[in-house]
């Protein structure tokens, strides 16, 4: 399989570059296809200084197996993270295995609404359906309002893309 490939090419060259990490976003999407394609990358510094102090483990790497303790402790990281750069954020939580969520605004105010009151919070990632050919529209994002899921998903399919 093409991303078994990548993903053994990807660990050698993580190896190689410590303090880097590895990024899995959304990658194209084809007329006639279900859902898009994976896409990987390998982020570092120039200078070889680590990106963080303690980056997370990738979780989709075959030799490293990561806790649920260090996912909750990323996730409240990053919350604190972003407020101490004054990207207003709040940490709820949803159903799913995407469940851990982080919603924050740059405006300098924190976000008060939760999935109860705005169901939109809860959705499911954009890897789960169809882009439409016009491309992807963030209504939340519109709205000044950005939206991170973090967990697991499921590595088993050729196309996976987290």
């Amino acid at each position: 399989m093409k991303q078994d490939y990548a993903r053994r090419v990807l660990e050698r060259i993580h190896q190689h570059y410590p303090g880097s990490m590895v990024l899995r976003t959304v990658g194209r999407q084809y007329r006639g296809e279900d859902r898009p394609r994976w896409s990987l990358g390998l982020y570092r510094r120039r200078d070889g200084v680590a990106l963080a102090d303690a980056l997370p483990a990738d979780p989709l790497a075959a030799t490293v197996s990561s806790e649920p303790q260090l996912l909750q402790e990323f996730w409240h990281q990053l919350v604190a993270v972003l407020d101490r750069h004054g990207w207003c954020a709040s940490g709820f939580k949803t159903a799913g295995n995407m469940s851990l969520r982080v919603l924050f605004r740059l405006d300098g105010e924190r976000p008060e609404i939760g999935p109860e009151q705005d169901p939109r919070l809860a959705r499911p990632s954009l890897h789960d359906h169809v882009i439409p050919l016009s491309g992807a529209v963030d209504d939340l994002a519109g709205e000044g309002l950005y939206l991170l899921a973090v967990g697991y998903l499921d590595a088993s399919a050729e196309n996976a893309s987290l």
